[in-house]
């Protein structure tokens, strides 16, 4: 499973119009910080992400 993310040009980027002081990480695991944060649950990023998406192995009725 491939990770989508954004090209460094996207308006997405540190265009989010509100706050969430209580999301400190990405879905990728890349940290959330200042005023301005990225549109949606991924902040932009040229490394790699420190979480990999699920695979139905790891989570429902057919985790190891």
């Amino acid at each position: 499973m491939r990770r989508r993310t954004f090209l460094a040009a996207s308006g997405l980027i540190v265009a989010a119009s509100r706050s969430y002081p209580d999301v400190a990480r990405d879905l990728g695991g890349d940290h959330r910080t200042g005023r301005a944060a990225d549109v949606g649950a991924d902040e932009y990023s040229v490394r790699r992400p420190t979480y990999r998406p699920l695979m139905p192995t790891d989570a429902g009725p057919h985790a190891r």
